[in-house]
């Protein structure tokens, strides 16, 4: 055999021993169906607006590794439909449903006006996509969520809502009541009732409703048969099996800010924990969701202190739900950033950041970790009688940041009065090494961190943000688009007799005797009332109702007179 047929012969036959691997391949990180172990029970967890960076800043200021730094595995692209730096409500979207939507939408599909190259829709416009979250409650599994915002915010929202706008907080919030979640846990209680109305609290607050509609839904929670909870104390006693608990009128406070100005709120870490106790009693497995908020909220503002203790307490939970998953080996945690927020940098151009090379860990941590507050409870402090003086905010900075103002800088801060991100940028630009590029969020990847027994994630290398969810739905063993077959059905083409009107509450789907009000789950006939397995979803935009697979039945029945 000549040279040049050895080869052949040879590369023939490396090609048969191997071609039984090329079915294990890889795609962004993405292994098939066939290599992909089921789970019980899926943790979800986002530390929303950050990337590596305030992953670095906590590891220093901690002074030792941080749960996430066992985890990383990859990293997730970010960019909605329509836009490079991609919103919360898109993001959430994604990661939510596997399908990239446009700013400002939740849960359902983008508007094809101005869509980005290479992003197209799956999904009829505006048409509402199921969430991974509602796919996990038809199994039969228990459903929870975990925030430090409001319960009706962007990315809680995208789980458990569907909406043209993150911004119609009446309708997601009353969709996510009547989702049948087993815990809600976060912020919130002006959305659950009428403006005009309150909830006073055991410690004397009176939290005001703030909702235009007549709905009252903390009444429409106890007749669901919730526990509605309100204090740290009540949550850890607490032994029901479906339990809403609103920890303050609007988002809980900051993290650093927990103890002095409201310590009836309980941890992120303590919510979880609960969550995962009442979640985990169901044999058939569970979905959760953990957002810890704040985080955004803090690269917004651009304080750093209140940035990495708020993701600090977010990795004090990440340990809370690994711990859990070490013991139950049926249980997935997977954890990643919605978005970067603020471009935080180790490294600034101020007078500290411009020695870069002789940055101590001290230079680095110690403004941060000598403050006492964040900067925004320090101008609600400053601000309690509307007006400040210049040795009095000095005062305050010295006592809270142990910071030492110039007059100057006393008065320049007190120019930007009770704006907490013109403040905080400027204490970090002239006493810190951190740097910020944006108050709102920047487009870069984020990273990715799976635990998983024996480290065998079905989620590894670079990946898109729609590709969480649909991994999900399959380690959980059911498909999404099935799932949208079950939910969101388009009322008015099966039911042409049909008509939407529109009454204090909402809008209502009417064929012939039988009514479905807007974002609920059930069916009104004469005096009787049918629960469904999903909410209705009104969308304006293309004036179309839809309803669920087991409401159409209902009414198709009813309607044919069998019983």
């Amino acid at each position: 055999m000549n040279t040049r047929r050895f080869y052949l012969f040879t590369a023939f036959i490396l090609t048969l021993i191997f071609s039984g691997c090329t079915s294990h391949v890889t795609v962004r990180g993405i292994k098939p169906d066939n290599a992909e172990r089921k789970y019980k029970n899926v943790i979800v967890m986002v530390p929303d607006g950050c990337s590596m960076s305030i992953q670095t800043l906590a590891r220093f200021y901690k002074g030792s590794d941080i749960n996430l730094d066992k985890l990383l595995t990859g990293a997730v692209r970010t960019y909605s439909a329509n836009s490079v730096i991609t919103d919360s409500a898109a993001a959430a979207t994604a990661f939510a449903t596997g399908h990239k939507t446009s700013s400002g939408f939740i849960a359902v599909a983008p508007s094809t006006e101005d869509l980005l190259p290479g992003v197209t829709p799956e999904v009829e416009p505006y048409y509402p996509i199921p969430t991974i979250l509602e796919g996990a409650k038809l199994t039969g599994r228990s459903t929870g969520i975990v925030v430090t915002s409001v319960i009706p915010h962007a990315t809680p929202s995208g789980f458990s809502a569907h909406s043209s706008s993150r911004l119609k907080t009446d309708d997601i919030m009353e969709q996510m009541v009547f989702q049948n979640l087993d815990v809600a846990f976060g912020g919130g209680m002006a959305h659950l009732l009428p403006e005009g109305t309150s909830f006073d609290t055991k410690e004397g607050k009176k939290w005001k409703g703030t909702r235009k509609d007549t709905e009252n839904l903390m009444d429409a929670l106890k007749g669901l048969g919730y526990s509605i909870i309100t204090t740290r104390d009540e949550l850890l006693k607490e032994s029901g099996k479906k339990v809403w608990g609103l920890f303050n009128s609007l988002d809980l406070v900051p993290d650093m800010d927990r103890d002095e100005l409201n310590p009836t709120q309980p941890s992120l870490a303590e919510m979880t924990k609960k969550a995962i106790q009442i979640l985990s009693a169901n044999k058939k497995g569970f979905f959760m969701m953990v957002e810890g908020s704040q985080v955004d909220y803090a690269g917004h503002a651009h304080d750093p202190a209140f940035m990495v203790t708020e993701f600090l307490a977010f990795d004090e939970a990440v340990g809370v739900a690994v711990d859990y998953a070490k013991t139950n080996n049926d249980t997935i945690v997977v954890i990643f950033p919605d978005h970067d927020t603020g471009g935080l940098s180790i490294g600034n151009n101020g007078e500290l950041g411009r020695k870069y090379g002789n940055t101590s860990v001290d230079t680095l941590v110690t403004p941060l970790k000598n403050a006492s507050i964040s900067i925004q409870g320090l101008l609600e402090l400053a601000y309690k009688d509307e007006t400040v003086t210049v040795p009095e905010m000095q005062g305050l900075f010295k006592n809270r940041w142990d910071i030492t103002l110039a007059d100057a800088q006393a008065e320049e801060i007190i120019k930007f009065k009770k704006f907490p991100y013109a403040v905080a940028d400027y204490i970090s630009s002239n006493f810190t090494v951190i740097g910020w590029t944006t108050m709102g969020h920047s487009g870069v990847d984020v990273p990715l961190w799976v635990y998983t027994p024996e480290d065998h994630s079905p989620l590894r290398g670079s990946i898109n943000n729609t590709d969480i969810a649909r991994t999900l739905a399959r380690v959980m063993d059911f498909d999404l688009a099935q799932t949208g077959k079950k939910l969101f059905l388009d009322a008015e083409s099966i039911f042409p007799d049909s008509k939407i009107i529109e009454d204090s509450t909402g809008h209502i789907f009417e064929t012939g005797n039988y009514r479905m009000p807007v974002n609920k789950n059930i069916v009104i006939h004469g005096d009787n009332t049918i629960t469904t397995k999903g909410v209705s979803v009104y969308i304006s935009e293309i004036n179309k109702f839809f309803i669920p697979e087991d409401a159409v039945k209902v009414i198709q029945v009813g309607k044919q007179g069998r019983p």
